[in-house]
């Protein structure tokens, strides 16, 4: 809808058109893919099945994107003897990612938002049997799904070790960088295709040495 002065009227596009908020993302040649983070617009989780499906059985399956990070977090996460309690954070309406690791969680994510018109909700699920994995398992899956780990805004583990409990922020670690986007005008969120580019190119060549020596989230397991 459009309101102009109090008065109301539908948005009106050609039959042909269509609305879209778009992303920007740059793939080097050593397999590195910066991108902006957008929560409106498509996010690179989603990136390998759009190529799989423009390229209509020419790749064999599709490409799968894993985050970097600046120390081995799924390594740390395996140490644990067990976890003990996992608090997870999401928009409720990010339900539906979530549910794509596990429909549970996504269910009860979608249970707290009809039960206080919450936007946001967080989630502390503890363990009754200390040695019990499942939390453990839990966690492992919501990193490496791409597409729930994204939409996640908090994942924090408590784990149990030889010396004791410690942390771990399973999200903390992301090997990112901060950097100032230019609008295309100001009146609307998107950005300047050029300058969007440029900003992702000179990020990945700062760091680039860090890339490097940086874990994998999904390496070894």
């Amino acid at each position: 809808m459009v309101e102009d002065g109090g008065s109301v009227s539908p948005l009106k596009i050609a039959q042909s058109a269509g609305i879209l908020d778009w992303s920007h993302m740059v793939i080097f040649e050593d397999g590195t893919v910066a991108a902006e983070f957008n929560r409106d617009a498509p996010r690179i989780a989603r990136l390998g099945e759009y190529l799989a499906f423009k390229s209509r059985g020419i790749l064999p399956s599709a490409p799968r994107f894993h985050p970097l990070y600046q120390r081995a977090i799924l390594e740390e996460l395996e140490n644990f003897e067990a976890v003990t309690i996992l608090e997870v954070e999401a928009a409720v309406t990010e339900a539906d990612l979530i549910a794509e690791t596990d429909k549970s969680l996504g269910s009860a994510l979608k249970a707290c938002g009809r039960a206080g018109g919450m936007r946001r909700a967080r989630l502390i699920l503890k363990a009754d049997n200390r040695l019990d994995n499942k939390l453990k398992g839990l966690a492992r899956k919501l990193v490496q799904n791409g597409i729930s780990r994204e939409a996640l805004s908090a994942l924090k583990a408590t784990g149990k070790t030889i010396d004791g409990s410690r942390p771990l922020n399973l999200l903390e670690e992301y090997l990112i960088s901060t950097e100032e986007f230019i609008r295309i005008d100001r009146r609307t969120r998107a950005l300047a295709p050029d300058q969007a580019f440029a900003t992702l190119e000179r990020a990945y060549e700062n760091k680039k040495a860090r890339i490097a020596s940086a874990a994998s989230a999904n390496s070894p397991w």
